[in-house]
């Protein structure tokens, strides 16, 4: 069982946790949600050991913990799989599994063989289709996910954090990952669950803790709650409907696309956007909605097709710079592996997209890209 007691964290200018307390029972899979901001975050980083520096008391079965590490609350039995996830692609899974803590054989020599049969059981247990020898990199984020578990495992923890688990997986790999946590269930380990999905939570969840700026707002069994509860809990508010009516115009036509094909990916998609509009592409992870955005933006070449912009017809863009220089512009779905270069500072990234045009003879002219990120 773990008790939070009166736990509050702040940051310069805002509290992230005010005074929170619950309880979770062991051997269950406690669900916590909350809107962006809630305090969702802050708490896992506590429990998890990341964040040592703040008010209250945990307990697990009546043990007050002090945790100021990671490796800490590794030893305590307590493990994290962030939505980020932890792996390194360039190691096998065998040796992501033991990264830092490698058996060692003769001489000091790695135990290579002890290491990969030892992983070997722990992906037994969990059905994994793959190979402690194979590189992480290569595998799906699905199995990235079950890797992070085997760490998990190997470390005998009691108590497993995961961070939205699921915001990357189709429909097939949210039902294995379910029975791998029903599986972790059976065997005694406590699951704190953190997600914006409701119908998941509802569906795994034993229990419900709801988080609403940086307050606890109550802690249900499922069999108590039911979702729009939840949502009400969650907002501070009833919602008669999830969207506010639309109030923009829909204006002259911006873009038109037709026949856009990139073989093995998508084919023949035509669409149009007007100005004043948002046009949504639904679809399951691998039905095409990425590749066709990167297309559109030249991050990929389309084998065929054609795009208007305000009713002039372009060529198929094969570079981004191309797209930006007619307007169009792509916030990636990876913003840490696409999106930033997270070496440099913000206002580098910002200004990325316009760097030839702030540049002279080869160097940025700091004084102008600081007044065009200020404005």
């Amino acid at each position: 069982m773990i008790r939070i007691e009166h736990v509050s964290k702040s940051f310069p200018g805002v509290v992230a946790l005010d005074d929170i307390s619950f309880q979770i029972d062991s051997g269950t899979v406690h669900g916590l949600v909350g809107e962006n901001g809630a305090g969702k975050s802050t708490l896992i980083k506590i429990i998890s050991g990341i964040y040592s520096d703040y008010e209250g008391d945990i307990f697990i079965d009546d043990q007050r913990l002090q945790i100021n590490s990671v490796h800490e609350a590794q030893k305590k039995g307590i493990a994290t799989i962030f939505q980020e996830l932890t792996v390194v692609r360039e190691l096998t899974v065998a040796e992501n599994i033991f990264l830092g803590r490698e058996p060692v054989g003769f001489a000091g020599a790695l135990d290579r063989a002890e290491m990969e049969r030892k992983s070997q059981q722990v992906l037994n247990e969990l059905n994994a289709s793959f190979s402690p020898r194979d590189k992480v990199g290569d595998l799906s984020v699905a199995n990235q996910q079950l890797v992070e578990i085997s760490k998990a495992l190997v470390l005998n923890t009691r108590i497993l954090i995961m961070d939205e688990p699921t915001s990357s997986l189709t429909e097939r790999e949210i039902k294995n990952l379910f029975s791998v946590i029903n599986m972790l269930k059976a065997k005694g380990i406590t699951i704190l669950y953190v997600s914006h999905k409701l119908e998941e939570i509802f569906k795994i969840c034993d229990a419900i803790t709801v988080l609403r700026d940086g307050k606890h707002i109550q802690t249900n069994s499922k069999s108590a709650t039911n979702p729009p509860d939840v949502i009400r809990m969650m907002v501070g508010r009833s919602l008669n409907m999830m969207y506010p009516p639309r109030t923009a115009q829909k204006g002259e036509l911006l873009l038109s696309v037709k026949n856009l094909t990139r073989v093995g990916e998508f084919q023949n998609i035509d669409f149009e956007v007007h100005a004043g509009e948002i046009v949504g592409f639904a679809g399951l992870i691998g039905s095409g909605r990425t590749e066709l955005a990167k297309a559109l933006f030249g991050a990929a070449c389309p084998d065929k097709g054609e795009i208007r912009i305000c009713n002039q017809k372009k060529k198929l863009f094969c570079h981004p710079r191309e797209a930006i220089s007619q307007g169009l512009v792509y916030l990636s779905e990876d913003r840490k592996q696409e999106g930033l270069i997270l070496l440099l500072s913000v206002r580098e990234n910002i200004s990325l997209p316009i760097v030839k045009k702030i540049s002279q003879n080869l160097f940025v002219k700091r004084k102008e890209e600081q007044n065009i990120v200020d404005s």
